[in-house]
């Protein structure tokens, strides 16, 4: 998660997020996964 916010607070695009949060394309499809079903904008919130 921590992946998902550096990139949403820092404004970068997906490819940009540090490898230390692993694969940009991971971290992507996790925020997918809790965009949909309103999981992420409960933790934002």
């Amino acid at each position: 998660m921590s992946g998902t916010l550096f990139v949403i607070r820092n404004g970068l695009r997906w490819g940009d997020a540090p490898a230390d949060y692993g694969p940009h394309k991971t971290i992507y499809n996790r925020f997918i996964r809790w965009i949909r079903p309103g999981v992420f904008n409960r933790i934002l919130a």
